[in-house]
């Protein structure tokens, strides 16, 4: 995973030069690339040992489709979040920190555990999706 941090206010970069602390996790090894010529940071997680993962979090807004790079998403607000098409292996988590309103999860075909949508009710609720290749199961 690559992380750039553009250094600057109002589309005007401004150079500024101090520490960055990187803590990592056991098992993840972080580097720091300074380009002063762009006025850029970037920060490259990886993770050498076997089985061990880097995951992207990401807050979004119902309505939603899931991307790609989305692994962990945190829903603020009601409506529907579209998983994405089915890929054998391919997980998911999924938060709801919202409030009220709920958070429909849905996928583009197939179902969540045999129910066509499944709906996180609680504020701060939560679930672990995984396909099968045709449909999500929870786990």
């Amino acid at each position: 995973m690559s992380i750039r941090v553009a250094i600057g206010a109002s589309g005007t970069p401004t150079v500024f030069r101090s520490k960055l602390r990187v803590i990592t996790g056991e098992g993840i090894e972080a580097s720091v690339t300074d380009d002063p010529n762009e006025n850029e940071l970037e920060l490259n997680l990886s993770s050498p040992e076997s089985g061990a993962q880097v995951l992207t979090r990401r807050t979004v807004v119902p309505p939603y489709t899931v991307a790609s790079d989305d692994y962990v998403l945190h829903a603020n607000g009601t409506g529907t979040v579209t998983l994405p098409a089915h890929s054998d292996g391919r997980s998911l988590r999924i938060k709801r920190i919202n409030a009220l309103g709920d958070v429909t999860l849905s996928p583009p075909s197939g179902t969540i555990d045999g129910a066509a949508s499944l709906v996180l009710s609680g504020q701060y609720q939560s679930v672990d999706l995984i396909s099968d290749g045709s449909n999500w199961l929870t786990h």
